[in-house]
């Protein structure tokens, strides 16, 4: 009987990371979409929380010397408040614009960007500054090699999450 509750509760939390991890992986393959952007940032959260609690409460008897447990406990705690931290500003402004996102509510500033980073190769995220105002851009787009050209660039107000960019004539 000890055995079949030990591969039910394996199996349950195999179905749990996967119901997690799954549309984590997915929202990465489709990036420039403001709801996958948004879930990325919460599972960082989630994942923030669950380091956390496991330091503070996992007993970690598998370990047997008493330094190396206490060490693994601290760097849990460590590593899940970090990306708690690291995660945060990002995931709360996300939360804010998903009634403007789904109500199409969105801002417009045009002009000629003051900056444009570069598109990460990992991380495709690149920061566009216009008329004082830094703008995260998710989208490969080939007005933007260009930096003289105006440009009208529609975000939405929390996140500064770019939704389209224009090149005005």
């Amino acid at each position: 009987m000890k055995r079949y509750k030990h591969n039910r509760e394996r199996i349950l939390s195999t179905i749990i990371v996967f119901s997690i991890a799954l549309p984590f992986f997915l929202a990465n393959m489709f990036f420039g979409f403001f709801p996958a952007w948004f879930y990325t940032r919460l599972f960082g959260i989630a994942f923030g929380i669950v380091f956390t609690v496991s330091g503070l409460f996992l007993s970690l008897r598998q370990i047997g010397n008493k330094f190396k447990r206490v060490c693994c406990r601290v760097l849990f705690v460590v590593v899940g408040v970090v990306v708690i931290i690291l995660m945060y500003p990002e995931a709360s402004a996300g939360v804010l614009d998903l009634k403007a996102y789904y109500l199409k509510d969105y801002k417009t500033t045009t002009g000629v960007p003051d900056y444009i980073g570069s598109m990460g190769k990992k991380m495709r995220q690149q920061t566009i500054e216009l008329n004082n105002i830094e703008l995260i851009n998710t989208k490969s787009d080939s007005s933007l090699h260009d930096r003289t050209k105006v440009l009208e660039i529609t975000y939405l107000p929390h996140s500064k999450f770019v939704i389209n960019i224009k090149v005005v004539e």
